[in-house]
């Protein structure tokens, strides 16, 4: 039954790229056709470049065929389109939109000034975001441009994040993955957030999210850290003239309540741009899980039920200094609180039963700060580029525990009948330091080298204080109970780099290869009950590492349709504070997750080719294979608590070296004016190798599979459908194995007011199908099985609106005097 489940599903996600078939070998037509493009350059009245206005293309009947912004001088370009005739329409806050017939044919057509003239009152052009998503590719990564068919996903960024092919956001921790590895790294807006990434993409508004960038073997520009690669998620920032407010208001009902709402602005007076937005997050979850330790003969019962309030606010500036220099100043404030109320029972096969309660608290706080100065020189690409940030990260958590035994006979006093209590406090404190120098410089034709210095800075401080006694036992006999043990632990790393690339475009082979050099140190202390003048309570330990992480990059541009690439590159994951700590990051009755103070890097020599295919104007599939050779791999396993055997510690520890490989297709099609689709299959096949003094040697071969589609139609002008599928295969594990998961959305979007209002309704797994369920089989043979609030009903409303906003050179203008300058770059 279940491989006819597995196979149905499998059907259901490849039958519309099959469907495709027919349609993909009548585009061999189109593609035969003779493209050409269209160029121009976008002003004001003052003959002034305007930025960011938004240039669309139609065919004959009225669709839509491409659509591009102009650049910080106002010029736009428009190829690869079949001869023809189409309708140009530009647009832009604060001026009037026109429209003009033009024809693309063999002679490149340069369509020269197009002049705006001022429209003070009309608001109505301020969207530009797109009704469906698109995927480009680059040299060295995917870049998707989120359309309103991924806003409309759910009120969040990893609602978001979910819906695209190669990613995946565990639904119970809030972890990414991509390609089934979750070692990977997130950025916003290409740095570091002090709001741990988990967290973050549940804080982040899914309207936020402009683009989305995966690379998946960055090149030796890029920080290596992360075995799968980054996730740079770059937020909107509106730079158009004038005001420009977007506002968004959310509701999901699942087995609670929750309701999330931001705004996001912008005050553009020409050279210097004032932007911010605001978002809140306030609600209620529950989890529930279990639990069946058929080794020790317990079956755990949980239950979590949570309150949490989180807000996330930006503010910053763009200031074009001149025609060649800009700086861009922000800051991200966060903060919140969360209280989660933690139920599990225990009961024995044995006779008798445990309960424990716990309730959980936290306050934190974040703050970001960055400053980016770039200066393009003379020549075209000649340009220097300064970024410095600094973050911090608080949190203060409290714990309050109660336990209560009901068991007959037992001498044991950790399992006779007895009501206790404990309480503890864990306090962590993380700074992040920054600062990075890149420098670009053209060289013949079309090559281009980039070289560039990187430092980085982490310190950590993490400390629990608890009044927790805990049994000792001797050969499964309780002997009695250890003192309250408080823990302090400190972690200092930092990072020196140096890296160079060289790359070259020919006309159809393009090339990069680079270097990168790191020096690395670390500092880490753990102290137990606070006495640093105890040496055996005292433990430290200082690494001191050089290492070169190369990278190789090749594209070929068989067709104007066709491209290929080969690269590589070395990665590293490098554990962070929450892995090294030894303090114990939650717990439950029967078991609890806690650092590893030992845990050493892992390094990854990463292979990938690559296929784009462009589909004339239907859109673009990508193909890939790829194959991953990690030593010492990081992973998380289960072991059997020395002091307190009852009790099972989850923590993650290196084991032996370990190989992957997989290959994954991503489509971005419109079929015809009312069906698009999005989508992707990946299968990941990986051998997981263990070499531990208390668990022996083993291997185990593990096969990944995940598939998802997204359809959209457009029902009429204004209102969209869109239904979603994912299917993630079941998986072995070092430990036991996780079974498949399955779920389907249906959302709709209306769109009114011109396109500046929308509301969107989101049904989530509609038949409840999405949980977690494993089976342990070391060191205990051990059923788990987790829900989380999976179904769930959004609805959502979006409205935007803006505005000129006159000058003061505006002013002179008007009154006839000398023009006051134009906009920097």
């Amino acid at each position: 039954m279940k491989n006819l489940f597995t196979a149905v599903c499998m059907a259901a996600l490849l039958a519309p790229p099959l469907a495709f078939a027919n349609p993909v070998l009548e585009t061999v037509e189109i593609l035969s056709e003779e493209m050409g493009q269209i160029t121009g350059r976008v002003v004001s009245q003052d003959g002034l470049g305007i930025p960011y206005a938004s240039v669309e293309i139609f065919d004959d009947a009225g669709e839509l065929i491409d659509g591009v912004l102009t650049d910080g001088d106002g010029n736009f370009t428009l190829s690869n389109k079949v001869f023809g005739s189409y309708t140009l329409k530009i647009s832009v806050v604060g001026q009037k939109a026109i429209e003009r017939i033009v024809e693309i044919s063999q002679e490149q057509q340069n369509l020269g000034d197009i002049i705006l003239t001022d429209d003070v009152i009309n608001l109505g052009e301020t969207t530009v975001r797109g009704e469906v998503s698109k995927i480009r590719s680059e040299i060295d990564k995917r870049v998707i441009e989120v359309g309103k068919d991924l806003v409309s996903a759910g009120a969040t960024a990893g609602e978001v994040l979910n819906n695209i092919p190669s990613l995946n956001v565990d639904q119970q921790s809030g972890a990414l993955s991509l390609r089934g590895n979750s070692n990977v790294r997130v950025f916003v807006d290409g740095k570091p957030s002090s709001i741990p990434a988990d967290q973050l993409l549940k804080q982040l508004p899914s309207n936020s999210i402009e683009k989305v960038e995966i690379i998946t073997n960055p090149s030796a520009k890029y920080e290596p850290d992360g075995n799968s690669g980054i996730v740079n998620i770059i937020t909107t920032k509106e730079k158009r003239r004038g005001y420009n407010v977007t506002t968004n208001l959310g509701y999901t009902r699942g087995a609670k309540n929750k309701y999330n709402g931001s705004v996001n602005a912008n005050l553009n007076t020409g050279n210097f741009n004032l932007f911010g937005n605001y978002s809140a997050n306030v609600g209620e979850s529950n989890m529930s899980g279990r639990m069946v330790n058929k080794t020790m003969g317990i079956n755990q019962y949980l239950t979590l039920p949570g309150e949490n309030e989180m807000h996330l606010a930006k503010v910053g500036f763009d200031w074009f200094i001149n025609d060649k220099t800009a700086m861009t100043v922000y800051t991200n404030q966060s903060f919140g609180n969360m209280d989660m109320n933690n139920v599990s029972y225990l009961d024995y096969i044995n006779g008798g039963s445990f309960r424990d309660a716990s309730d959980y608290g936290y306050d934190r706080n974040g703050s970001d700060y960055s400053m980016n100065i770039k200066h393009d020189f003379e020549k075209e690409g000649h340009s220097l580029e300064l970024d410095a940030f600094y973050s911090n990260f608080a949190m203060d958590g409290h714990t309050d525990f109660e336990w209560q035994t009901a068991m007959q006979g037992i001498e044991d006093p950790t399992l006779a009948n007895q009501l206790g209590y404990y309480n503890q406090a864990d306090e962590k404190d993380i700074k992040n330091t920054r600062v990075k120098l890149d420098y670009t410089l053209p060289f013949a034709e079309k090559g281009k080298i980039e070289a560039g210095f990187n430092y980085v800075k982490d310190a950590n401080e993490n400390s629990l204080l608890t009044t927790q006694h805990l049994p000792v036992y001797n050969e499964g006999a309780y002997v009695g109970n250890l003192e309250a043990q408080n823990t302090f632990f400190d972690f200092d790393r930092n990072i020196a780099a140096l890296y160079l690339n060289i790359g070259y475009q020919w006309e159809k082979l393009g090339m990069q290869v680079g270097v990168r050099g790191e020096k690395v140190t670390e500092d880490i202390l753990t102290v137990l009950n606070g006495s640093a003048d105890i040496d055996d309570a005292r433990s430290e330990l200082n690494r001191d590492q050089t290492n070169f992480y190369p990278s190789v990059f090749f594209t070929y541009q068989a067709t104007k349709s066709d491209q290929f690439s080969l690269n590589y590159s070395r990665r590293v994951d490098r554990p962070g504070v929450w892995a090294l700590s030894p303090i114990r990051q939650w717990q439950t009755a029967s078991m609890r997750q806690e650092g590893n103070p030992n845990l050493k890097p892992q390094f990854t020599d990463s292979y990938e080719l690559g296929y784009m295919k462009t589909i004339g104007r239907m859109g673009s599939i990508n193909a890939s294979v790829f194959y991953r050779k990690v030593n010492d791999e990081m992973t998380q396993l289960t072991y059997l608590d020395e002091v307190n055997p009852n009790i099972t510690i989850m923590r993650r520890d290196n084991v032996d070296d370990n190989q992957s490989y997989g290959a994954e297709v991503s489509w971005y099609l419109k079929a015809n004016k009312w069906w698009s689709l999005n989508g992707g299959l990946n299968l990941y096949q990986s051998t997981l190798k263990s070499i531990l003094a208390d668990q022996g040697t083993y291997e185990v071969e593990s096969t990944d599979f995940t598939g998802r589609l997204s359809n959209d139609f457009a029902l009429n002008k204004a209102l969209k459908l869109q239904l979603f599928t994912m299917y993630i295969g079941d998986r072995k594990t070092l430990q036991g194995s996780r079974e498949s998961m399955f779920r389907q959305d249906i959302g709709l979007r209306y769109s009114f007011a011109q396109g500046k209002g929308s509301i969107s309704a989101r049904l989530s797994d509609i038949f409840d199908t999405f949980y977690a369920k494993s089976l342990m089989d070391r060191p205990v043979v051990q059923e788990n099985e987790f829900h989380w609030e999976s179904r769930t009903f959004y609805i959502g409303l979006n409205y935007s609106f803006g505005g000129k906003v006159k000058t003061r050179a505006d002013k002179q203008r008007n009154q006839g005097d000398h023009d006051a300058g134009g906009i920097g770059f």
